[in-house]
């Protein structure tokens, strides 16, 4: 009998330990996941700061891997306006990239402005005008130096358009020595020395601007003319290349010497042909008419490392040297292969491409269109990108 008792009080004993254990791993449990909840929900605000601190690094057009939405890209670029849909100002950085701010400050909302940035993407934005991806400003200020001030008149303006390649060119000059170019569908901004500005302002002074007879419009000008159109103390007078009125052509001399000398072409940027490959779109014929090239007919020009140049000219082979300084291109040493092509037109284009090729004085480039020009930038070739 005593022996039951004994084995009952074990059985008990051994039940209450079980208890308590479960009551005691039960609780602990509990509390675990209370705190795991606790660590998980306290932790995000941290992790969001150490995010968006960590970003202040991101190049431009760069992305945060883990969240894009808390990057923050920083760069340099200049302000444009776009003419679409009623007109926007874009950032475009110098890389090339196109942000479109939702709010910028009011006096750098103009052209050719050179800034320095810090923008956050906003990818919920909803925008008609679809000219680069919309960006929250963060900080934006002008680069000292190259800011134009918020003008609304100009000293005196300038105009170039037309001629072979139907370009279209502008020099703005203003009151306070600074101005704006717009050319290969770029604009920046200028600042012009106070020697140049003297020159400037006495032709101004010497030219009688009432003396000249105000042109609304040319009078049958040629297909290729250049058209030469200058805004001058509220006065608009235009002239062809062949018809400029002896006391306006000191002034657009001196304009065009301007425009000119402050381009940047992307060529005169990049300062290189090198590893680049062209075909030929079109070439001016002897009768200074450009000819678009039939689809049959290839011509091309690849530019190497070395200074050398290869391609094909319709019908055979050729070779040779360039030498390229700037906006500066000259070709020497041409050679090709002494193939007779059945087709004429084929054997009279090539022959003109490789003359038209030994005038070559200049070269510019937009995009990926090249132009080839001679002594006086009368457009000879132009070519589009095979690569580059």
């Amino acid at each position: 009998m005593k022996q039951y008792k004994r084995l009952l009080l074990i059985i008990i004993l051994i039940l209450v330990v079980i208890c308590l254990l479960t009551v005691y791993f039960s609780t602990d449990l509990n509390k675990r996941v209370q705190n795991q909840t606790h660590s998980s929900t306290s932790t995000v605000i941290p992790t969001m700061d150490k995010d968006i601190n960590s970003s202040h690094n991101v190049s431009v057009g760069g992305s945060d891997s883990s969240d894009s939405n808390l990057s923050i890209i920083t760069g340099t670029g200049i302000i444009q306006f776009q003419d679409l849909e009623g007109g926007a100002y874009i950032i475009k950085s110098d890389d090339g990239h196109h942000y479109q701010p939702l709010s910028l400050p009011p006096d750098l909302k103009v052209n050719g402005t050179k800034v320095t940035f810090q923008l956050r993407p906003v990818h919920d934005a909803v925008s008609i005008i679809m000219s680069g991806d919309p960006v929250e400003v963060i900080s934006i200020e002008p680069v000292d130096g190259s800011r134009i001030a918020n003008r609304s008149e100009s000293l005196i303006s300038f105009e170039k358009s037309g001629g072979t390649t139907g370009s279209y060119e502008e020099l703005k000059i203003f009151p306070d020595k600074h101005g704006e170019i717009t050319k290969w569908s770029q604009i920046h901004s200028i600042n012009l020395s106070d020697n140049e500005m003297d020159n400037l302002t006495s032709i101004c002074n010497k030219m009688n601007i009432t003396a000249i007879k105000p042109q609304t419009q040319l009078t049958n000008p040629s297909p290729n003319a250049i058209i030469y159109t200058i805004r001058y103390k509220n006065q608009t007078i235009k002239a062809t290349n062949g018809s400029i009125p002896n006391l306006l052509e000191p002034m657009i001399i001196h304009l065009d010497k301007i425009l000119e000398q402050y381009t940047v072409s992307p060529i005169n940027s990049n300062r290189t042909l090198s590893n680049t490959a062209w075909y030929l779109t079109t070439y001016l014929r002897k009768d200074g008419i450009p000819v678009r090239l039939s689809n049959d007919t290839r011509i091309s020009v690849t530019f190497d490392k070395n200074g050398s140049i290869s391609g094909t000219s319709g019908c055979n082979l050729y070779n040779g040297q360039y030498s390229l300084s700037g906006n500066n291109l000259s070709f020497s040493r041409i050679s090709m292969t002494r193939t007779t092509c059945q087709d004429q037109i084929i054997m009279e284009t090539e022959s003109a491409y490789i003359k038209l090729l030994n005038q070559v004085m200049m070269v510019s480039g937009q995009d990926k269109n090249l132009t080839m020009a001679d002594r006086n930038n009368t457009a000879l070739l132009t070519y589009s990108l095979i690569k580059g």
